[in-house]
């Protein structure tokens, strides 16, 4: 089956190659930024208890963390990259020995469950079953279909809320050169099987609805920030404020005269310049491994809207690490409410 998907765009997407230079989408770039949603998707399922069953027999929270814990260190090598691997002989012959208790002609049979039950037993995780790993072939394809060009001139750029010099810029972004092309309203089509689709995928897209995803390079400056929707869905879907376990999300309405587009920007490193006494950014935002929390925020950039329409800036902040097993630096809501404040005073 296939199913159409749109990346709409909320700020452009930049999909650099080796030479840090945005110059065409490859599918494989998008296959990248689905697989690592899909993931944060999956944590948050295996933290859901059941719906079903007495009180006493519903999982606790420790047995919900020790369950993560098991799938994250089976799931990831030490530089934390998904490791897994599949014996495809040895996959086989157990798919043969399930299929001769199970008769194709019966009515309920269905090829691809079986395959899903048998990669289960063979200690595979849903990721690395829909997405692929060592050994196994992703279930997904992803062609894409249309998508929009926009150029970005270094003159265009509004320098005076950005915390960063226009030496930084033009080095890192601009590869000193004076423009740059991104890219918009991505529409791919993605291609499965349906029994992939209606067991995981079918909901991880309705999970996704409403929320912010960043997908591409240059997240510092602003660009990718995406929510993903399929064809035919309501367009007017309205983000705002969202949290779960790993991620928070907010806008905030943008008070500020602004003519020119806006970039994001590191926020630890905001700090660090406009606070420079160390004891006030201890006391407020943390020090130490505290204040490194502050990169794990990212601010869209901005591009002014014509008119009377109101201008907003998007957050979206990694309160954790999600593939981190000892949960380090944790970003509390007290903390997060300093952020915004301090985000808000900016514009």
């Amino acid at each position: 089956m296939e199913v159409k998907v749109i990346f709409n765009t909320i700020t452009p997407l930049f999909i650099g190659n080796a030479w840090g230079e945005c110059e065409e989408i490859k599918p494989a770039s998008l296959m990248g930024a689905l697989r690592f949603w899909f993931e944060i998707y999956f944590l948050l399922e295996l933290l859901k208890s059941p719906k079903e069953g007495k009180e006493s027999e519903r999982e606790s929270e420790e047995d919900k963390e020790n369950k993560i814990k098991l799938f994250l260190e089976n799931y990831l090598n030490s530089e934390g990259r998904p490791c897994e691997n599949l014996k495809y002989e040895e996959f086989k012959r157990k798919l043969k020995e399930n299929l001769i208790t199970f008769s194709k002609f019966e009515k309920n049979f269905v090829f691809d469950k079986e395959i899903d039950k048998t990669l289960e037993n063979l200690k595979i995780s849903v990721p690395s079953r829909i997405f692929g790993c060592t050994g196994w072939r992703s279930r997904v394809e992803v062609r894409i279909k249309n998508y929009s060009v926009r150029d970005i001139n270094f003159g265009d750029i509004d320098l005076f809320k950005f915390i960063n010099s226009s030496w930084w810029i033009k080095k890192i972004l601009f590869n000193d050169k004076e423009r740059i092309i991104t890219f918009e309203n991505v529409e791919i089509i993605l291609r499965t099987k349906e029994y992939w689709w209606d067991t995981y995928l079918k909901q991880f897209f309705e999970y996704l609805r409403n929320k912010i995803i960043l997908v591409g390079g240059k997240k510092s400056f602003g660009f990718g920030f995406v929510n993903l929707r399929l064809y035919g869905d309501d367009v007017s879907n309205e983000i705002s404020q969202y949290e779960n376990e790993y991620i928070y999300q907010n806008k905030i309405k943008v008070n500020a005269d602004v003519s020119k587009k806006v970039l994001g920007f590191n926020f630890r490193y905001y700090l660090r310049r406009k606070h420079t006494k160390p004891d006030f950014r201890y006391r407020n935002f943390g020090g130490g491994g505290d204040i490194r929390r502050a990169s794990r925020i990212y601010i869209s950039s901005l591009n002014p809207r014509k008119g009377n329409m109101e201008n907003y800036l998007y957050i979206l902040i990694f309160k954790k690490e999600p593939f981190d097993l000892e949960n380090k630096n944790f970003l509390g809501d007290k903390i997060i409410k300093k952020y915004i404040k301090e985000i808000k005073n900016i514009f």
